[in-house]
């Protein structure tokens, strides 16, 4: 039984542009904090999925916008958003605005983040 604590893992793209993630499961109640940042060169976008808010903060200016979301979202909306996308292409015939391949890339990268870390080298994400 394996129970991952912590977790990081950089990701480079074929453009150039690198990724950090980086996962930590030791906080309960109200420290507990799940999103994501990314940052840029004109602003920070930071995503808040327990609170359900957005925040934009500009890097030219001191602003930030907040956006906030109404309702509880099981898995922060992801689920709902798949299933409707899965029901339309199901009647309509309609593509899914992300693609079965977006998810298997997904699923790719941790694996290889996970072999990476085992074998202690740099992997490629491919299907093997």
């Amino acid at each position: 039984f394996e129970l991952e604590d912590v977790g990081s893992c950089q990701i480079e793209y074929e453009s150039g542009i690198q990724v950090s993630y980086t996962q930590n499961f030791f906080t309960r109640y109200q420290a507990a904090q799940r999103g994501g940042r990314l940052y840029g060169y004109k602003g920070t976008i930071e995503f808040d999925w327990y609170r359900n808010q957005v925040k934009v903060f500009s890097h030219r200016s001191p602003t930030v916008e907040t956006i906030d979301f109404a309702g509880n979202m099981p898995h922060f909306g992801g689920d709902r958003e798949l299933c409707y996308d899965f029901l339309m292409a199901m009647r309509d015939g309609r593509p899914s605005r992300c693609p079965m391949n977006a998810g298997i890339l997904s699923a790719l990268t941790c694996l290889w983040a996970r072999e990476s870390a085992n074998s202690r080298r740099f992997c490629e994400v491919k299907m093997p």
